[in-house]
């Protein structure tokens, strides 16, 4: 009975190492991801930025510009792009009486 539970205790430590190993894996793993998506839209933004610079065409550069104006709300990012900052709620509705 004894060497039964040595024996248990021995596996379930193993087994809490085991399961430690796995999630010091599983969050390497997601932050590789992160990493991933992180280096693809940069890439992706870099190469339609410089098509927008070098494209004879004005189309995708107004196309581009609409969606950065459309899309970008927070006020810092904005004014990488020389953007004027969004209207707040608070700035259209009338003043209280």
């Amino acid at each position: 009975m004894a060497d039964t539970q040595t024996l248990r205790a021995k596996l379930e430590a193993k087994k809490k190492q085991l399961e430690a190993k796995l999630k010091m894996l599983a969050a390497r793993e997601a932050g590789q991801r992160r990493k991933d998506e992180t280096r693809r839209k940069i890439i992706v933004g870099a190469l339609a930025m410089n098509h927008a610079e070098l494209d004879g065409k004005d189309e995708f550069r107004r196309e581009l510009y609409t969606l950065v104006n459309r899309y970008t709300t927070r006020p810092q990012d904005r004014a990488l792009f020389n953007l004027e900052p969004l209207e707040t709620p608070a700035e259209n509705e009338p003043p209280a009486s």
